[in-house]
């Protein structure tokens, strides 16, 4: 609320009256909700970021009959392109193409063979696009496809195979979730899917998804200090919810006791007032997969 904070005597006197019970006086009437006045809401700081906007379906520029557009998706850059003065580079030959879509869908260089055999079929075709669409489908159906896209979603989520810190020891337990991405990609797994697999993974059959929770570092020293141990779990609780948040939400959320988040659109006080989800949660101890193991609760 706006105003004034209370002095550190309000402040005294309400909780003497909290501790005292928290009587209210018979002869203080207060109004039901619905006949209070309502004061009108303000937006959050931030909340006009574009990030934050509903998703729209923009209108596609009108297309020039002198420029070559074949797809929305060039109307958009030809219309920057013409602002500057610019047009479109000619169309690769097959020979480049091949090589281009090669390396973006799979990560390696098609083999020579591969080149040939394209060039031969866009001769035979007298054209590209028939046998340029034969050609991505063949890379997305190869099992390279999903082993160089998962690496991406895996450094999003802080995946390593070692568990960090001074010893960093390998983590023997880490590819059954690895390979997991990499098949849920291989095999069109939709997106809500591949979320919720990832989050209640233990509730759907698909205990190697739980590895996303526990995939970040791990402190193997543990101290006889039970202060030290508490913190190094609250430290394992905060990665495990940080990354959910930014993985998922791509937004940071501030450490408990540590930044107060005020320039991010999660506050500390939002983050404390939201009940832990992971508590559950420990990093595999015996080796053995799935890398994530919970409690009864």
């Amino acid at each position: 609320a706006d105003g004034e904070p209370l002095s550190a005597a309000e402040q005294a006197a309400v909780k003497a009256w909290i501790l005292a019970g928290a009587a209210w006086p018979d002869a203080v009437k207060t109004l039901p909700a619905s006949l209070l006045p309502q004061a009108e809401a303000k937006p959050a700081k931030g909340a006009d970021h574009w990030a934050f906007q509903p998703v729209e379906q923009p209108a596609v520029p009108q297309r020039p009959a002198d420029r070559r557009v074949t797809s929305p998706i060039d109307a958009f850059l030809d219309r920057r392109l013409a602002e500057q003065g610019l047009s479109f580079n000619p169309e690769a030959d097959p020979r480049t193409l091949i090589r281009r879509v090669s390396f973006d869908l799979i990560g390696l260089p098609p083999t020579p063979e591969e080149v040939a055999a394209f060039e031969q079929a866009c001769g035979q075709a007298g054209e590209i696009d028939g046998p340029y669409r034969e050609l991505v489908d063949r890379l997305l159906a190869s099992p390279r496809y999903g082993e160089r896209w998962a690496r991406h979603w895996l450094d999003v989520v802080r995946f390593a195979e070692s568990d960090g810190f001074e010893m960093n020891r390998a983590r023997t337990n880490a590819w059954p979730y690895r390979d997991w991405v990499i098949e849920s990609l291989n095999d069109d797994l939709p997106y809500d899917q591949f979320l919720r697999a990832q989050l209640i993974g233990d509730a759907l059959a698909a205990d190697a998804a739980t590895g996303f929770i526990v995939g970040g570092p791990v402190d193997r020293v543990k101290s006889p200090d039970p202060v030290l141990t508490a913190n190094q779990r609250a430290d394992e609780l905060h990665d495990m919810a940080s990354t959910t948040g930014a993985a998922f939400l791509g937004l940071s959320s501030p450490a408990s006791g540590m930044a107060s988040g005020r320039s991010g659109p999660i506050t500390r006080t939002s983050c404390n007032e939201r009940p832990p989800r992971c508590g559950n949660s420990w990093q595999g101890r015996s080796g053995g997969w799935p890398n994530c193991s919970r409690s009864a609760d």
